[in-house]
């Protein structure tokens, strides 16, 4: 058993390390697109939410009235998706974290992180 831990790792344990980081980099970029599709629905929803309505002018030398409504519902939708888009990105800056950390050969991993 010892004389097989001081020979170097073993071909399992490469691997493992090898799909393991195809996995950290195959999650990063798909919590990245996801985060850039929930921004984009986020703008969207908040943009549907503020809405300008033109009036008559209620005042004398002025031409429009412009009455600003805020639909709640939406701007509270685009705060919880971009919210969730935010999670997102935090679990791609973790996932590279975690890539760096494991380096790029099972030899030059650190302690600690998928061990």
């Amino acid at each position: 058993m010892m004389g097989s831990m001081l020979a170097g790792p073993s071909s399992r344990a490469v691997k493992v390390h090898r799909e393991l980081r195809a996995v950290l980099a195959l999650r990063t970029v798909l919590a990245v697109l996801g985060a850039a599709v929930l921004v984009a629905v986020a703008v969207g929803l908040a943009k549907e939410g503020i809405v300008d309505h033109s009036f008559p002018a209620f005042l004398p030398g002025s031409t429009v009235t412009v009455i600003t409504s805020y639909s709640g519902p939406l701007l509270a939708g685009a705060i919880g998706v971009g919210a969730v888009a935010g999670l997102l990105l935090v679990s791609a800056v973790t996932d590279i974290w975690r890539r760096a950390l494991m380096g790029a050969s099972l030899a030059g991993s650190h302690v600690g992180l998928g061990h």
